[in-house]
């Protein structure tokens, strides 16, 4: 391997190790890379801050189109015991992709961060690493997906990035994502792998054809993978035909709980852990206040969001105002769900019409050693002024049903 043009300096090496207590963060390892020498005022080391993406174009997991100086960022690095720095570059890397380590990475660092607080830890070490397309109506064959802690989805209307949330979805339990599949074709059928990790690797296959779906683990038929994780969608969906326009049950409705947990929802919203929304509350009003005769009541919401001095109705907000309103509330449930089980919020950006800066302060946070669940982004946009050094991208292209998915490069840059 040749030109290794972007090594890590002694200081950020040091960064990278602290950040994960000195212990290896290949999933399940955990081992200490430090320790007691043989004299009193010795001690030895079997650590190795290895590259996600590599130092050299050649190397293991290429360079991702990152320049140098991301290669050389903290971002980029991940510290593993001698051993297991070995395995992640055999054959290239090819079974440890920049995804799976990202995603490794994040969750030692939240748990090590969880543990320096006293903080509970998730029951089980979960996640889900990767989607691979076998048969579909959209896909190209052998297209495959690999999930990090915060994963973009970006491509134009149509290219099947919502069909993906909708299939991963249902995986953990939310079939009537599957109805809108069952009006195609007769000759169409829809099958994938979902790998994911719950303590150890596991692979399920799942097919979908007329109103038939099915799910195999280990050769033997589950209703379903929720045992493993689960799954919070967020779609921002418009009060319609099955979406009611009252305030409590929409958010209901939005973020897949009853109306009565709405309210404790909303009275966590003020936590500096979440931010942006600064209160948010249920009140019984009046549902004609002109009319004073009329004394019937609804409930409705209020929020203060941004910068506002005030409460207002959450029908008087703006989109993007009502955009924030239901992201913390999916992420407040992502959170505490993500404490007993593992957890994937998936999040359409498409309604909320937020601004780069915006989404860059939420892109920040989501990423944090504060969040132990994983998120989804799919948005038809590219937002450039968000930085997504560290993060996991898919860029969909093409038309079905031979659509590509391309994630080697997380510049965008075709290949």
């Amino acid at each position: 391997m040749g030109n290794r043009n972007a090594d890590f300096t002694e200081p950020i090496k040091q960064t990278i190790a602290r950040r994960a207590g000195f212990r290896c963060a290949f999933l399940n390892c955990d081992l200490s890379t430090v320790g007691p020498g043989r004299a009193p005022v010795d001690t030895e080391s079997d650590g190795v801050v290895a590259h996600i993406f590599s130092s050299a174009p050649d190397g293991p997991r290429g360079t991702g189109g990152l320049s140098i100086q991301d290669r050389q960022s903290p971002s980029n690095g991940i510290l593993l015991c001698a051993k297991h720095s070995r395995v992640i570059d055999v054959d290239k890397g090819k079974n440890y992709s920049a995804p799976l380590l990202q995603s490794w990475k994040a969750m030692h660092e939240s748990r090590i961060a969880r543990e320096m607080k006293g903080l509970p830890l998730t029951s089980s070490a979960g996640w889900v690493s990767g989607l691979n397309f076998i048969e579909s109506p959209l896909f190209k064959p052998s297209q495959k997906i690999s999930f990090g802690k915060v994963t973009l989805l970006f491509g134009l209307n149509g290219t099947g990035k919502t069909a993906i949330c909708e299939w991963l979805s249902s995986t953990s339990g939310l079939m009537r994502l599957m109805e809108r599949w069952s009006f195609r074709r007769r000759s169409e059928s829809i099958r994938f792998e979902v790998e994911f990790f719950n303590p150890d690797f596991a692979k399920a296959d799942v097919s979908f054809k007329d109103t038939t779906y099915s799910c195999n683990l280990n050769g033997s038929s589950i209703e379903s993978l929720r045992h493993a994780f689960r799954v919070i969608y967020l779609r921002n969906e418009k009060p319609g035909h099955e979406v009611p326009s009252a305030d409590v049950e929409y958010l209901a409705y939005q973020w897949g709980i009853h109306p009565f947990q709405v309210p404790g929802i909303l009275s966590k919203m003020g936590s500096e852990k979440y931010g942006f929304v600064r209160k948010a509350e249920v009140r019984e009003v009046r549902v004609d206040e002109e009319d004073e005769n009329n004394q019937e009541m609804e409930q409705r919401v209020f929020a203060q969001v941004g910068e506002h001095d005030s409460l207002f109705t959450f029908r008087a907000l703006s989109g993007r105002e009502h955009g924030q309103v239901l992201l913390i509330g999916a992420m407040i449930l992502a959170d505490e769900l993500s404490r007993v089980t593992p957890t994937l919020l998936i999040v359409e950006l498409p309604g909320t019409s937020f601004s780069d800066g915006l989404l860059a302060k939420y892109a920040e946070r989501l990423a944090s050693h504060e969040f132990q669940f994983q998120t989804i982004l799919i948005s038809p946009n590219e937002y450039e002024k968000v930085s997504w050094t560290g993060w996991s991208i898919a860029r969909f292209r093409g038309k079905m049903p031979k659509i590509e998915i391309h994630q080697d490069d997380i510049t965008g840059e075709p290949e």
